[in-house]
């Protein structure tokens, strides 16, 4: 496993030993992975080998890598989603960070530069898909946005 983006100052590489489904009850075998783990293709086969059947891609709820067109997250995020669904046959849920407006001012109190960051990069969306590829759902309070 190898950090990405800005997981890379903090953390370092590792060897996906961790990488396990979950087995549950009511959900059967539920595998998990975060932000640009979600696009590391030997990460997804791991979960896809052990019988994935629900698979929960977790992002954050703002993408400050690129402003104003660069990165189109939520682009890129239906589409590997899409296809880690169709690869594996199972279903996966895009589970995206919610940055509501008194967390957003929060940070701005304490970082004013913040505020035009928060305002101007793509944010993140929640979207489900089954099977097929097809998506089922997506977060209609964020529709529109980047």
């Amino acid at each position: 496993m190898c950090p990405t983006y800005w997981e890379k100052l903090i953390w370092s590489n590792g060897d996906g030993y961790g990488l396990q489904v979950c087995h549950t009850a009511s959900a059967g075998k539920v595998g998990t992975l975060i932000c640009g783990e979600n696009t590391n293709p030997l990460a997804r086969y791991a979960m896809m080998a052990q019988g994935e059947q629900v698979h929960v891609a977790c992002f954050p709820p703002a993408w400050p890598t690129k402003r104003r067109g660069g990165y189109q997250n939520r682009t890129a995020n239906a589409v590997g989603s899409a296809a880690h669904s169709f690869e594996a046959k199972c279903f996966t849920v895009v589970s995206a960070a919610v940055l509501d407006e008194e967390t957003k001012k929060f940070i701005v109190d304490h970082d004013t530069a913040a505020a035009e960051v928060l305002e101007n990069v793509p944010q993140a969306v929640s979207q489900f898909f089954g099977p097929d590829a097809v998506q089922i759902f997506t977060s209609r309070s964020l529709r529109g946005r980047h």
